[in-house]
């Protein structure tokens, strides 16, 4: 019957209802016992009675929000690990590429000097230097053809990491791939990159730019989360820093 699948559903809460009636009612026997006042145990009940909603207000409030921060840590988990695969699969040679086309990256390179030791502290200290940083990118046509190639050989996986619902949660991330596919869609809306006249270069360096300048903050955010969960994924991320001309994740000592 309904009532019995209900019941084997709930059991343990049904059961724990039962306890702290049980409890309420073993207390207030006690309370009877000494003090032999019916009077005073009735005007305590209606006192608290009075004061339920108040009470159910609060813990309402303080169990909504506990479970609203745990929710919050599980997505931001599951997003770090999303996160971590772009990186891998794509993310680290975009940054490497738009390194290279970038006039100010030596303003910039020894800031980024990465350390194994590093803590958060020094990630927020360099992420509020970076926070106004402006790249100023150069193209030639070889250096679109590599990152059309580039994006479009990861079409299909920008398009899955749209779909990611759990991508809502975390804007500035998402901002940064709507900037690339919107980057990947300009480029692709060209026959070729050898004649383009200036004005367009032009264009396509401001959309890179707009990549560029995200996914360095994008890129220091998801070092942040390696330390702090993966120490020896945190360890190989900056063995490779794209920013350290001499990286390799080989050690040497």
């Amino acid at each position: 019957m309904p009532y019995r699948k209900y019941i084997k559903r709930y059991r343990w809460q049904i059961g724990f209802g039962f306890v702290m009636i049980l409890i309420c009612i073993i207390l207030n026997y006690i309370h009877y016992l000494i003090y032999n006042d019916v009077n005073n145990i009735f005007q305590s009940t209606m006192t608290n009675l009075a004061f339920l909603p108040v009470y159910i207000l609060f813990v309402v409030i303080i169990l909504e929000e506990i479970l609203n921060q745990r929710e919050k840590l599980s997505i931001l988990e599951k997003l770090n690990i999303v996160i971590g695969t772009f990186f891998s699969n794509m993310g680290t040679n975009l940054l490497a590429i738009t390194i290279n086309i970038d006039r100010k990256t030596e303003t910039i390179r020894e800031k980024l000097n990465l350390k194994l030791e590093w803590t958060n502290k020094n990630y927020l200290k360099v992420k509020k230097i970076l926070k106004d940083y402006e790249s100023d990118v150069k193209v030639k046509p070889d250096d679109l053809k590599k990152i059309y190639e580039l994006l479009s050989d990861k079409k299909g996986f920008l398009l899955h990491m749209l779909e990611n619902p759990y991508m809502v949660e975390h804007e500035s991330f998402t901002e940064l791939l709507m900037a690339i596919f919107h980057l990947l869609e300009e480029l692709a809306s060209r026959d070729g990159f050898d004649n383009l006249p200036p004005k367009d270069i032009e264009h396509l360096e401001k959309d890179i730019e707009r990549v560029c300048n995200m996914i360095i903050l994008e890129w220091l955010n998801y070092l942040m989360s390696l330390k702090k969960d993966y120490p020896y994924l945190h360890s190989l991320a900056v063995r490779r820093n794209p920013f350290n001309e001499n990286a390799s994740a080989v050690i040497s000592q």
